[in-house]
């Protein structure tokens, strides 16, 4: 039987979750990126990867014992699914978690929209069949692979937007429930029935035609806006499915054939459909009128480069086991996918793997391996409790923590032949010392590639703990099985094929590029049956290419290329001379696993540059960079152009591009990374050979970029000595622009110390710095400092007027005040429960980061409209545009907002009834919240622990927890959230023991502080609890004249009150004690109606079934109206959800039915409506 954790004992033990996020000692958790069924996918940066961001998949914890096979068999099967239309996984592993090891894989972070938020808005055709084919294409691969996906559904299909007009693309995720196309028949169904085929559902036969029905009701819904059968009922779907057609598409410009199309793929049975994704690509592209696509030219290499060799070389370095394995790799052959294939055969084996590419470029001994080392650091402090952190670093640190590993684990170093003296000391130390049989080491050398330290590389290599195993050039029997394997068997004849053997000269990497230009050019094809070979074409032919190889000034100009570059940017500094894709058939560049270009010959490149005269090299430099400066911006473009203008004539024209490429890498959270280009920065402007009035420009714009850099990172330190510094260069220099920067930099230090006295002195400073004119951007920032003290201190009404007059002040063009009283405007409409303000107020500062594409200020709207959405009760629509801001913000760094994503999370969980998640999320959010410096939202996410631990019975150390907030909370925390957290003490009071007078009294006044105070949110939710304490101690005048109350909230504010349902069911339970019995028969129907029409608009059945379960929904339909004076009682923990579900269903179908009479004592006229409403279908299906 699986354990559940028990409740925490104190809400210290409850917010710990994993130390500072890190997922083991590698990941640092930024985010829910996704979630459902037995796991979650985390926004997480690779510590061990220069702190690229991945999406983290992890298995929950109370699943492990059950669903660890599967969710390995998951990464198995997608590791092999290389597509540039499918996500790709990185690195398996495991994490200590509840005393046991939860599985979890690294893939690709790919930075789009589920099409599931995308149903509302208005698509273009074009965009829609560019993404139905799209999906398609990676459909062909995954059935060809021999896997059938079994859950095509809009939530696992991401929208990727690429810059430019029409140029977004369809990725496929979520491989979870994927299985062999051999396995046998399932015994139960398992999948999302909106989107599966009837045989699907009835457990039939796996073929890809299942997966293409599903296709088709996802196509039919975007066209049409309505899926073409209603409901979500398995059985009632499968009927509807079986017996009754689809209703005629009718969207304006669907071409007839296509329309036809659709209503085949959807006929009921497999045999009547399109059998492949490959036959509907080709048959959907005719009906469209464009050339079929069946696989594109990057699909095809990424295809052929993921195929495993079987040469006897390439066996025996996967099967070979020895303490250190060295893998001699000429050049032609891909050692890094022969080093992965290893990794990744130790990870499925539990061993946890850390993979370091040497660069040869180290700034200290070790620095090049220090990530990995920082790895097992944080994993020893982490076992140590905090301690003996001091004792690890240095080279003997290091080589006492590898010598006592504590699992079995792998180090893979890619390119030894770059490591440096210390590194090779450090291995050799290890490896030679006290027998670890924990640890073992693979590294791939180079052979082109000349060793850092040649003396240290030869001693290392020689030990007798070193295996060596060297590729060997392909035969002709290894290129005919390649082939075989790659495009199927006699595709070619024997002449062909031993033409490509001949021309790839044994080399792997070559014959990939050769079979890549054959497709390119047409002599190779794909069909729908397969592969076919041009009839007349005779094979590879070189010869218009090789004349390249023996290029002087070729090779010149691609010298100072020293690492990977997007190829239209190698193709725009080549000029029309040169084409990329020549070059790379010719095997004089090689693309990466990112579709990047690179030389393979650096060598022999680093000779010819160091021949070139300094003048010369310059100028390529200077040519690289200007190229560079003219493309359209591209990732990490701003460091790649400050390392060529760096080595320029005149090296400080690099400095805005460094200070760039900081802002680049505090937005990637490398701290480390951006203070180093800062400085490099600093240097060059102090070396540039300029007059002092030049130089106090350079320092200007440095102190500006510090405080970007500052702002960034969070960084409430560095901004206010960046202010200060920049403040006075102001002075110094009479600058007001950089005076007038520097103050606002001030006031953001003072707004995020929560000094509003200090915030309004600097307001006030920047008035007086215009003298007798001041601006409109003064004007407006003083209005926003007065109002945010206004409303600190409580006077919510006098802080709309300000942000109102700011707002008329302030020019919408001039993004920092427009931006800062756009935002404040919209927290306190929301806050203030301003029905009339709120959605306005939201949509106006979307349209703001819309306009100026600032992606903080459409999530900040996002987010505002999540919480006003909850507290209207909408939690499933809440709960949509929460999961739409955590796709739009992507991976940039964005200081606050991931806290408050997990906080909107925590809170939407909680409306839903989901309270084990919600804990989860709420630990998140303050973990997030202290790293980002944001006291306010830890202070509202503890709050919503604490409401989450109430759920799961830790009421005890909920309400310490909850009172010592009431008494002590910081200055950032405006009155509305402080009211929110006595309202929740006081019902977690409320369900641990009847209360008596005195404590209506105190809901009372609660109550009527916050009506007083602008916060009708809580004034009404106070003011139900009064109801109900009322109704426990049978005072029902006392309930009635609340309820009342209660009515004239909801009247007044009707988008910000409790829910109609609840008001009128707490109403009718005190006419019920009234024994006015017919007026309360009245009001439950009332209630259960409004519940009803509440509960149908969720798409979701999941959500349906959560939100009638929580607890105020759970009072409506209760046994009866003494259900309204006490909480339902907690159920016990129940091991699966799906038995949760059926367990809940049981229970309400027991409800007992009541008289409908009026009179007697079992009045509620009606039955129970929960399972009737969460059986019933709501207007949308589900698209999660």
């Amino acid at each position: 039987m699986m354990q559940h954790p028990e409740p925490p004992t104190s809400l210290t033990d409850s917010t710990e979750s994993r130390g500072d996020l890190v997922w083991d000692g590698r990941y640092q958790v930024e985010r829910t990126l996704g979630e459902g069924g037995m796991g979650e996918v985390l926004l997480a940066r690779d510590l061990a990867g220069d702190g690229r961001p991945v999406a983290l998949k992890v298995l929950q914890s109370r699943y492990r014992e059950v669903a660890t096979p599967y969710f390995m068999r998951e990464f198995v099967m997608q590791r092999r699914l290389r597509h540039p239309g499918i996500a790709r996984v990185h690195e398996l592993g495991f994490d200590q978690e509840d005393g046991g090891e939860v599985p979890y894989f690294s893939m690709q972070f790919v930075p789009g929209r589920p099409l599931a938020l995308l149903f509302e808005e208005d698509l273009a055709l074009e965009d829609i069949w560019r993404w139905t084919l799209e999906l398609l294409q990676a459909l062909d691969m995954v059935h060809r692979t021999g896997y059938l996906h079994r859950d095509v559904k809009p939530g696992n299909i991401l929208i990727i937007d690429q810059p430019g007009p029409g140029e977004s693309s369809a990725c496929l995720i979520d491989f979870g429930i994927a299985i062999p196309l051999s396995a046998d028949r399932e015994e139960f169904f398992i999948g999302t029935p909106e989107y599966s085929a009837p045989e699907r559902m009835a457990c039939e036969q796996l073929e890809p035609a299942s997966d293409l029905y599903s296709v088709a009701l996802i196509l039919y819904e975007l066209l049409q806006g309505e899926p073409p059968w209603p409901g979500w009922e398995p059985e009632e779907l499968w009927i509807q499915r079986m017996k009754k057609p689809p209703p005629p598409i009718t969207r304006e410009g669907v071409p007839a054939a296509v329309a036809e199309l659709i209503m085949q793929v959807l006929k009921p049975s497999p045999g009547d459909r399109p059998q492949t994704a490959a036959e509907l690509i080709v048959r959907l592209s005719a009906a469209l009128g464009r050339t079929p696509v069946v696989e594109t030219e990057l699909a095809f290499r990424q295809r052929l480069e993921a195929l495993p060799l079987q040469t006897a070389s390439y066996q025996q370095a996967t099967e070979a086991e020895a303490r250190l394995l060295v893998l001699d790799v000429p050049q032609g052959h891909d050692g890094s996918a022969v080093l992965h294939e290893i990794a990744d055969r130790a990870s499925i084996k539990g061993v946890r793997v850390v993979r370091v590419q040497l660069r040869g470029k180290p700034a200290f001994p070790l620095s090049e391996i220090e990530p990995m080392l920082d790895v097992f650091r944080r994993l020893r402090v982490a076992r140590q409790g905090g301690q003996g952190l001091a004792i690890l670093q240095g080279i003997a640190g290091a080589a006492t923590m590898l010598t006592r590993m504590h699992r079995p684990t792998m180090l893979c170093l890619e390119g030894l032949q770059r490591a440096d003296a210390a590194t090779l000391s450090l291995f050799h130390s290890v490896l030679t010392g006290a027998t670890n049989e924990f640890l073992s080491v693979v590294a791939t050398v180079d052979e082109g590639d000349k060793p850092l330290t040649a003396d240290a590389f030869r001693a290392f290599t020689a030990q007798k703990y070193v295996q060596r195993v060297r590729f060997a050039p392909l035969t002709r029997e290894d290129t005919v099985a390649y082939m075989a394997a790659a495009l199927g068997p006699r595709v070619m004849d024997d002449a062909c094929v031993e033409r490509f053997h001949e021309e790839s000269g044994g080399s792997p990497m070559r014959l990939v590029q050769l079979l890549t230009e054959a497709f390119r050019k047409g002599d190779l094809r794909r069909s729908v049956d397969g592969y076919l070979w041009l009839e007349g074409a005779v094979g590879p032919d070189t010869r218009t290419t090789r004349h390249m190889v023996t290029d002087l000034q070729l090779f010149e100009l691609l010298s100072v290329i020293d690492g990977p570059l997007p190829a239209f940017v190698v193709q725009s500094y080549l000029g029309p001379r040169w084409s990329v894709d020549q070059l790379v058939d010719a095997g004089v560049l090689t693309r990466t696993p990112t579709d990047w270009v690179t030389s393979p010959a650096r060598q022999l490149l680093e000779t010819r540059y160091a021949m070139m005269p300094p003048l010369r090299r310059r100028a390529f430099h200077q040519k690289l960079g200007d190229v560079l400066v003219a493309l359209e911006p591209f990732p990490g473009r701003a460091g790649l152009i400050a390392d060529q203008l760096e080595r320029t004539a005149r090296p400080a024209q690099s400095v805005p591009y460094l200070l760039a490429a900081a802002d680049d890498a505090a937005a990637e959270r490398n701290e480390a990374r951006g203070l180093a280009y800062v400085d490099r920065a600093a240097r060059l402007a102090e070396e540039d050979p300029h007059d002092d009035d030049d130089r106090w420009h350079w320092r200007i714009l440095l102190a500006e970029a510090e405080i970007d850099l500052a702002r960034r990172l969070g960084d409430q330190r560095r901004l206010a000595t960046a202010a200060e510094q920049l403040f006075r260069l102001g002075v110094d220099g009479a600058h007001l622009s950089s005076i007038e920067h520097a103050l606002v930099a001030k006031m953001d230090h003072a707004h995020a110390a929560a000094e509003w006295a200090r915030l309004v002195e600097h307001a006030e400073q920047l008035l007086l710095l215009h003298h007798m004119s001041a601006s409109g951007r003064a004007v407006a920032l003083h209005r926003w400092a007065r109002s945010l003290q206004a409303w600190a201190t409580g006077d919510s009404d006098a802080a709309a007027a300000l942000v109102a007059e700011g707002l008329a002040e302030a020019d919408d063009a001039d993004l920092i005040p427009y931006a800062k009283l756009s935002t404040l405007q919209a927290e306190l409409a929301v806050a203030s429960g301003a029905a009339d303000l709120a959605a306005p107020a939201i949509a106006r500062l979307r349209a703001l980061g819309d306009t100026h594409g600032e992606r903080a200020l459409v999530a900040r709207a996002g987010l505002l409209d999540a919480a006003w959405l909850r507290r209207q009760g909408r939690a499933s629509a809440a709960l949509r545009a929460v999961q739409g801001v955590t796709a739009e913000i992507g991976a940039s760094h964005q200081p606050g907002l991931n806290g408050r994503v997990e906080l909107e999370f925590a809170e939407c969980h909680l409306a839903l009834g989901w309270h084990e998640s919600a804990l989860e999320h709420a630990r998140r959010a303050i973990e997030l919240s202290r790293r980002d410096q944001d006291p306010a939202t830890a202070f509202a996410a503890r709050s919503a622990l604490a409401d989450a631990m109430m759920y799961a019975g830790g009421h005890a150390v909920a309400e310490k927890a909850l009172a010592r907030m009431v008494s002590d909370h910081p200055p950032h925390v405006m009155p509305q959230l402080v009211n929110e957290v006595r309202w929740r003490w006081l019902l977690c009071r409320f369900e641990q023991a009847t209360p008596g007078l005195l404590f209506v009294r105190e809901i009372a006044e609660l109550a009527g502080h916050a009506a007083r105070g602008s916060d009708p949110w809580t004034a009404a939710r106070a003011t139900a609890l009064a109801v109900r304490v009322s109704l426990g101690a049978r005072r029902a005048r006392d309930a009635v004249r609340y309820a009342e109350w209660l009515v004239e909230l909801q009247a007044a504010y009707p988008q910000s009150s409790v829910p109609r349902h609840l008001v009128d069911w707490l109403m009718a339970g005190a006419h019920y004690q009234l024994k006015w019995f017919k007026s309360a028969s009245a009001l439950s129907r009332r209630a259960m109606e409004s519940l009803r029409e509440l509960t149908q608009e969720m798409a979701e059945a999941e959500h349906r079934r959560g939100f009638l379960a929580a607890r105020d929904n759970a009072l409506v339909g209760s046994d009866g109206f003494e259900g309204a004076a006490r909480c339902p009682e907690k159920a016990e923990p129940i091991e699966h959800p799906e038995a949760a579900v059926r367990a809940a269903g049981a229970a309400n179908a027991r409800s007992p039915r009541l008289s409908a009479d009026g009179g007697g004592h079992d009045l509620m006229a009606a039955n129970s409506p929960h399972a009737a409403y969460a059986n019933r279908s709501g207007s949308r299906s589900s698209r999660q």
